[in-house]
């Protein structure tokens, strides 16, 4: 899977300890669900400063799901669970055969 990344984060944003853990276990998640599931050619991570909020997308281009009909569970839940702990938001997309969508935002 190839990987594409690009940012606009200043060097000298910080999160806390808690924040930045839980951000990191919701970027090994998605990636763990993108090798298990996706059969994706590519990922792409976006990570932006806006706001006063730090956005993180994370989209793939593989075989998606449909979101009406998958069971989310463990881990996309505890993507949700972990970003509301520290007062930010987690939005998950996906499109059958167009790819998946997840949508970090953290307040900085």
């Amino acid at each position: 899977i190839a990987f594409h990344y690009e940012t606009d984060l200043p060097s000298d944003s910080v999160m806390n300890e808690k924040a930045r853990w839980n951000v990191m276990m919701c970027i090994k998640e998605t990636a763990t669900n993108i090798v298990r599931h996706s059969r994706a050619a590519n990922v792409w991570m976006q990570i932006s400063f806006s706001m006063g909020y730090i956005s993180i997308r994370i989209s793939d281009d593989g075989v998606g799901f449909d979101t009406e009909r998958v069971r989310v569970g463990g881990g996309l839940t505890h993507i949700r669970e972990r970003m509301t702990e520290i007062g930010g938001t987690a939005g998950i997309g996906s499109q059958q055969e167009v790819g998946t969508n997840i949508l970090l935002v953290i307040p900085a």
